[in-house]
């Protein structure tokens, strides 16, 4: 019976072919690809990656080949020399759906050059259990993901991976990401966001363009230690819809910084922190915050690794933070807990403060620079027992708002502006006269 050959079968026989007559460049016999969905980079054929040189040549042709073959995932296996990268590896476009899976920690790959070791021009593309190192003071990327076609839809998968002495571990532009149970270490940058201006064409829609189009971000289970930032939106277009949920981050500056709407930062445990943990630049809308953020107490004695960040959280735009719920733990704080630079409104806000134990400089436990309105406060103060500051100060009016502050004792509210229709610790705000 005749079957008409397919182009798979036609790949493997050309492949073949050109491995059987052991012309240069051959990638591998038909047996090899035949028998197994997965290659290996350390295959012969494709030039024996792991032997001490530079393995980018070998990278790439096991990617060609998987493209070609129809095998969508390439083997990084344990080496006792590891992988070297001295120049980027591309996997174009025609790589969508690949799967790049290691064997944990034997896994390394080196970048060894002020570049990014692999660079992502496919979506779909899926990375697992690999150990990337670069190397302090340079200016080197393990992972970018940038497409060059169709440059919003990305959809990566990273997957119990180790990142480590990177300027930035990880380049993402465009949307959709998800990452879970990775670990970075000494790196400047954890991961960086940013949106492909100007290369998506208006007629795409809303959902294709910044800000709607900017979304599909999961991070979670996630650890960072010594960092000097673990995720930033460089873009300012906001971040829509991530969800940033139980990662724990240990020593360094800050967990986020940049414009971020109707998205989670749920659970996550930031200790050590040098710098403010979260910082929201750009509208802050549609926020769902909550967890331990701060710094951690001073040993006896003294050691210089303590950090101790002003505040928990801060809002630095000067628009009304809309439709924000924080319910948060601001530990070893030198100033307070959360710091809006604007107005609040229809949020509710739930905080307990607890301020660092040496050269604190306490403020309010919440300070909202402009109006309150209908929006609920409840929030425990450590540091304003006994003192004249307030739990919670405004600059601007109240309105419609609900406080539940403690402790009650003194003046918990301080109000600048005007106050009507508000409730304090269950009483009328101002007080009836």
């Amino acid at each position: 019976m005749f079957r008409r050959p397919t182009r798979r079968s036609v790949v493997l026989a050309t492949l073949g072919a050109a491995a059987a007559s052991g012309a240069p460049g051959a990638l591998a016999a038909p047996a090899l690809v035949a028998r197994r969905s997965t290659l290996s980079v350390a295959d012969a054929a494709f030039g024996q990656a792991g032997t001490g040189g530079d393995d980018a040549a070998s990278f790439e042709a096991c990617i060609a080949a998987a493209i070609e073959s129809g095998a969508r995932s390439i083997l990084v296996p344990a080496s006792a020399d590891g992988y070297r990268l001295e120049r980027s590896v591309v996997a174009p476009i025609k790589a969508g759906r690949l799967r790049i899976v290691g064997e944990g920690a034997a896994s390394l790959i080196t970048v060894a050059f002020d570049g990014p070791g692999l660079v992502i021009e496919a979506s779909l593309t899926t990375l697992e259990n690999l150990n990337f190192m670069g190397g302090r003071g340079g200016a080197a990327t393990a992972l970018r993901f940038a497409k060059q076609s169709n440059p919003d839809d990305v959809d990566a998968t990273v997957t119990g991976c180790t990142f480590m002495k990177f300027n930035r571990a990880v380049e993402h532009v465009g949307r959709g990401l998800l990452l879970r149970g990775n670990t970075f270490a000494a790196c400047d940058l954890g991961v960086g966001f940013d949106w492909p201006t100007g290369r998506v064409a208006a007629k795409d829609g809303p959902l294709h363009n910044a800000p709607l189009g900017f979304r599909k971000i999961i991070a979670t289970d996630n650890l960072g230690h010594a960092l000097s930032r673990f995720f930033e939106n460089a873009s300012e277009a906001p971040l829509i819809g991530a969800q940033l949920n139980n990662n724990h981050m240990d020593i360094g500056r800050s967990f986020w910084s940049g414009p971020i709407a109707y998205s989670q930062m749920r659970d996550n445990m930031v200790r050590n922190c040098k710098r403010t943990p979260i910082v929201v630049t750009g509208p802050g809308r549609g926020l769902d915050i909550s967890g331990q953020y701060g710094g951690t107490e001073e040993p006896d004695p003294p050691s210089e690794s303590v950090h101790q960040p002003d505040w928990g959280v801060e809002f630095e735009t000067d628009e009304a933070a809309d439709e924000i719920k924080i319910d948060i733990q601001a530990f070893q704080v030198r100033r307070g807990g959360v710091r809006f630079r604007g107005g609040v409104t229809r949020s509710d806000i739930r905080a307990i403060v607890s301020r660092a134990t040496f050269d604190a400089k306490p403020d309010a436990a919440v300070i909202v620079g402009g109006d309150i309105r209908n929006a609920r406060f409840a929030v425990v103060d450590d540091a304003a027992s006994g003192s004249d500051r307030p739990v919670v100060r405004t600059g601007g009016d109240v309105s419609g708002a609900t406080f539940d502050l403690s402790p009650a004792a003194g003046t918990p509210l301080s109000v600048r502006g005007r106050a009507d229709g508000s409730l304090l610790n269950g009483r009328s705000f101002p007080p009836e006269r």
